[in-house]
């Protein structure tokens, strides 16, 4: 099989998707005889191939040198390159001379040769070649392409020798040629009749369809399809219903090759010739087939857990936008009452604006007329002394002298009484209207008019470096009750705005809540059939957990801000202090055995410790627990007069028992802030205390002078205040930082 064949008359479809059942890799059994068995050139004429198709020169190509093959030779993996260009390769690849091995320019997979003592030149020659690429590239070969033409010329064609199946066996697969190919007018999307034979000029129903191939294959061609290693791992189905078919993406540097390979290394989807141009020194260049299980199954997997968290951030978002309809009617609300503030305080402006106008007009009038008055009075004087005149002449040229005398005396009269009518009418004239006003002082007046201020709540905010002052007081004794009730502990939660106050009453076995709506003080109990003790928040939702240790339960209350119950939990010891951890668990305090279990929302225990100090037992009376922006718990132990952090799974943070004057009592209820600030109350000194998150003293941020008496529960809000509950008083105090 040395000489020259020619390829007139031969369709490129059965060289490359034939059925060669003789044809077998390394470590294929013997094949039966078959009728497939007769001389090649008698296959070629009972197939009856018409068409004079040369292959196409893509699957004659070397993906080194770009060129047809020269000498083409296929490696162990199946890969196949000239052989001059495998050398020179080789030649660039340190490992693969120091292994006296030919590598692989797509893989690097290592052809081991029989004798590797000799020079990498030589090595060329112990690989096996691939006899129809070799035979078949001769019509692409440059050297033979003029003898070609010359032989289309003659009359009579040189008849082509004969080769059997056999004589291919030792011929080794080249997955170059198994690639399918799109015979002209042929139909990719066809899934009726197989790829294969119809490129071969028959028609034969298929019976699965290749994911990879994006080919429709019968039962014979499946079978040969799925002994090459190139293929044998493609996905294929049966052909039924509708086939789904996947797009095959086209490389956009080598527009000719599909995108086959994913790079690991540079997370990147490549064709076989930019593994080769471009990605030799990666390690990790795999098929994309060989991960698209994994990739598809963690996909579905992420899709499932994204639809998960859909699902779980749906309420929350429901919630947030009910919070916003809610809020937007709040605010719209406060703007009416803003603009009904500011037009008030215009009315009163104006209303001062008339009552000055009204002045100036009663005041400006009055002295228009008392100048009326004067000009007229003025006129009548000028008159009556015209008139004096008048007789004074008359006088002066009488001849009679009692007349003349007369008229002195009366002259003399009216000049004195003259200044006394002057006096009397200017003592209530009016001399001067003047209006005096003070920009300035108007602009700040105006400027500092208080019409209301706007109060900002940030979440879990408590400033404990000022001076708390009482704010409020809230009686919780309930008018008529029979018996006095014991306030043993106290949270707070905003609720539609408004800030709710609940507390535990041990006497009375009930839960009360406190608000204000509409600017009325309003209340709220549940009566439950046993004392509750201590309670705390649930996540972010309105929900309580309270203990019940009289009747082993820890019950879940709704605040809307009045109180509902919504599920009872069994339990198997009687809990006392409670804190929440996660939203499926929460840590209790027990007396009888003395410790701390965390246990899920149906009242399982899944951890329980009580850890030791100095070879004794922390824990005795663990009626308070919180927890901290870190999740540790806070123990508060009235019987060991100290305080413990735990982690969840028991391991001691720190432990705060001083000695000497700040040495703890009776430590009853305690809290954390969003800044790591640890407040506790001492029901025996009558003050709550002040750590920092470390468990280090800082301060008494509130003792008996401000009110202090027998405190036990405490808890703070964003708002800086803190809320303290007095077993004796039946009130809780609120403190504003």
């Amino acid at each position: 099989m040395t000489g020259k064949r020619k390829n007139k008359g031969q369709n490129k479809g059965w060289f490359v998707k034939a059925e060669p059942k003789r044809a077998r890799c390394d470590g294929d059994q013997e094949p039966q005889e078959t009728s497939t068995s007769r001389p090649l050139s008698s296959k070629m004429a009972s197939n009856e191939m018409a068409t004079s198709q040369k292959p196409t020169e893509h699957f004659q190509t070397c993906t080194l040198c770009t060129e047809v093959f020269v000498n083409p030779c296929t490696l162990v993996c199946n890969h196949t390159f000239c052989r001059n260009c495998v050398v020179n390769y080789t030649k660039t690849r340190p490992e693969a001379i120091s292994a006296k091995s030919l590598i692989c320019p797509f893989c690097s997979k290592l052809t081991k040769v029989p004798e590797p003592e000799r020079p990498v030149e030589a090595l060329e020659n112990d690989v096996k070649p691939v006899v129809v690429l070799q035979e078949l590239g001769g019509s692409f070969n440059p050297e033979s392409k003029g003898q070609s033409d010359d032989d289309d010329d003659d009359d009579e064609p040189e008849p082509e020798p004969e080769s059997t199946v056999e004589e291919l066996a030792d011929v080794k697969p080249c997955s170059v040629m198994l690639e399918p190919v799109d015979l002209p007018g042929s139909e990719p999307s066809d899934t009726t009749n197989c790829a294969y034979c119809k490129g071969r000029g028959e028609t034969t129903p298929a019976a699965v369809w290749c994911r990879a191939c994006d080919d429709a294959l019968c039962e014979k061609c499946v079978r040969v399809h799925s002994r090459f290693p190139s293929t044998h791992y493609h996905d294929v189905t049966n052909l039924y219903g509708e086939i789904q078919k996947r797009r095959k993406a086209m490389c956009n540097i080598h527009e000719r090759y599909c995108i086959e390979l994913v790079c690991k290394d540079c997370k990147k989807t490549i064709c076989r010739k930019c593994r080769i141009l471009y990605h030799n020194e990666c390690d990790s260049v795999v098929r994309i087939e060989s991960d698209l299980f994994t990739m598809l199954t963690e996909l579905i997997k992420k899709k499932e857990a994204l639809s998960k968290r859909q699902e779980d951030l749906k309420p929350k978002t429901d919630e947030l936008k009910s919070t916003l309809s809610r809020e937007a009617c709040r605010y719209a609300q406060m703007e009416e009452d803003i603009m009904l503030v500011t037009q008030n305080a215009i009315e009163q402006i104006k209303s001062n604006e008339r009552k000055l106008l009204d002045e100036l007009k009663e005041m400006s009038n009055k002295h228009i007329g008392q100048l009326r008055e004067q000009i007229k009075s003025k006129e009548l004087k000028a008159h009556m002394c015209q008139i004096h005149a008048k007789v004074i002449d008359q006088a002066l040229q009488s001849e009679c002298d009692s007349e003349v005398y007369e008229v002195y005396l009366r002259c003399g009269a009216e000049e004195v009484e003259a200044p006394r009518e002057m006096e009397v009418t200017e003592r209530g004239r009016i001399a001067k209207i003047t209006f005096h006003h003070d920009i300035k002082r108007l602009k700040q007046e105006v400027r500092d008019l208080k019409m209301g201020e706007l109060e900002v709540l940030y979440e879990g905010v408590v400033n404990l470096e000022d001076n708390p002052l009482l704010l409020d007081t809230i009686d919780v004794q309930v008018a008529g009750a029979r018996n006095k009730g014991w306030v043993a502990d106290v949270t707070v939660l905003i609720v539609d705005g408004m800030n709710t106050v609940i507390v535990t009453d041990r006497i009375n076995n009930k839960l009360s809540s406190f608000y204000t709506r509409n600017n009325k003080h309003c209340r709220s109990r549940l009566c439950l059939s046993s004392a509750p003790w201590s309670l705390t928040k649930l996540t972010n939702k309105p929900l309580l957990a309270v203990t019940v240790p009289g009747m082993k339960q820890i019950i879940t209350v709704k605040v809307t801000p009045d109180l509902e119950l919504v599920s009872t939990i069994k339990t198997n010891k009687q809990y006392w202090g409670i804190t929440y951890l996660t939203p499926y668990t929460v840590a209790v305090g027990s007396k009888s055995p003395p410790c701390v279990d965390i246990v899920d929302m149906c009242g399982n225990v899944l951890f329980s410790f009580n850890p030791l100090l100095s070879c004794k037992r922390t824990l005795q009376c663990p009626n308070y627990l919180c927890t901290t922006r870190k999740g540790n718990i806070l123990v508060s132990d009235g019987a060991t007069k100290c305080v413990v952090c735990l982690t969840p799974r028991g391991k001691v943070v720190f432990t705060y028992r001083p000695a000497g004057d700040n040495a703890l009592k009776c430590p009853q209820g305690i809290t954390s802030t969003c800044t790591g600030d640890i407040l506790v109350t001492d029901f025996s000194l009558n003050c709550v205390i002040h750590l920092n998150e470390s468990g280090e003293f800082v301060r008494n941020i509130l003792t008996k002078e401000d009110g202090i008496e027998k405190p036990l529960g405490v808890d703070v809000d964003g708002r800086s205040r803190i809320y303290v509950s007095l077993q004796f008083q039946e009130v809780v105090k609120v403190y504003l930082c």
